[in-house]
């Protein structure tokens, strides 16, 4: 029986390589927002200051690890009322509600 047995091999694509690793290894999944003390969710208004624009010409801002992508116009340095509409993971889209301030180069 000991001639014929066959021989155990790991495969390669199925090996755990993190387990191997001496860099630490990150859940980024459904439960990535696990230790946040809030999570945001839908139909919250929050206020934040706008950081930059992106590609498409939208606002955007983060908000305790959120990337929040606004819907309206406004400036970076604006600090904004926003209602979340979406939530998806660490990204979520908000529309303006009000402004606090506005930032004016003059």
């Amino acid at each position: 029986m000991g001639k014929y047995k066959k021989k155990r091999t790991t495969d390669v694509y199925k090996t755990d390589i993190q387990r191997l690793s001496v860099y630490p290894s990150y859940n980024h999944g459904k439960n990535s927002n696990k230790g946040r003390e809030e999570e945001l969710k839908k139909n919250s208004i929050i206020t934040v200051k706008v950081t930059q624009i992106d590609d498409n010409g939208h606002p955007s801002a983060t908000y305790r690890g959120y990337r929040i992508r606004i819907i309206g116009e406004a400036n970076p340095g604006d600090k904004v009322k926003v209602l979340v509409k979406e939530v998806r993971g660490l990204n979520a889209i908000g529309t303006i509600i009000s402004r606090e301030e506005s930032y004016n180069i003059k």
